[in-house]
């Protein structure tokens, strides 16, 4: 089959829909990779605190 007759058909624009589909789903992977990696830096963030707050209840470190 010609171009053409494929582009008539609309498979032109089914290709373009799947390939922008495809563009979409990395571009919300990549976000999510992002978001779970802050996530994790904030968790990180909290177990410091608890650490300096227990130092500091048992005297450990000067106030």
């Amino acid at each position: 089959m010609a171009v053409s007759d494929a582009a008539k058909l609309g498979d032109r624009s089914k290709k373009a829909d799947y390939i922008y589909g495809k563009k979409r789903l990395r571009e919300i992977d990549s976000r999510e990779h992002f978001l779970i990696k802050r996530l994790e830096g904030i968790a990180l963030v909290d177990r410091l605190q608890h650490f300096v707050s227990e130092m500091l209840a048992h005297n450990c470190i000067a106030r």
